[in-house]
């Protein structure tokens, strides 16, 4: 098994943000519904339904492994759905990664506390974390 020192894995994790910062405004988090297509492919049907601006810079720390992201202003939902996937992107409208949405407690790599989101509701992110084992 490899392990990495924490120097390599913070390096790794640094990558992350300087993705997202890349491009004019800071990155974006959109929840869309299912299906999740193959990271960073077109869109096939999903719905878009809420869009979270990050900050620029988004990194708040980084320490032990474990990077913390500046959380976004809450958003109102465009429409209603069933939050199944998330996209980040950098400020330029660029895919930085895909992510699993699921409920608290789920294992998803984004965890809300309903996953049943109304047209008009308010979402909330009061944390993001990035692990590097």
């Amino acid at each position: 098994m490899i392990v990495l020192a924490e120097a390599v894995r913070h390096l790794r994790l640094q990558a992350i943000t300087t993705s997202l910062d890349a491009g004019a405004d800071g990155g974006l988090i959109r929840i869309y519904t299912a299906p999740r297509p193959d990271t960073g492919a077109a869109l096939t049907g999903q719905l878009l339904l809420v869009e979270l601006r990050l900050a620029r810079p988004s990194l708040l720390g980084l320490a032990d492994g474990v990077m913390t992201l500046v959380a976004p202003p809450d958003r109102l939902c465009l429409r209603s759905g069933r939050a199944a996937w998330a996209r980040m992107l950098d400020g330029s409208s660029r895919a930085v990664l895909d992510a699993d949405v699921g409920i608290e407690g789920s294992g998803a790599e984004l965890e809300l506390d309903r996953i049943d989101l109304l047209a008009g509701g308010a979402v909330r992110i009061t944390s993001i974390e990035f692990h590097e084992p």
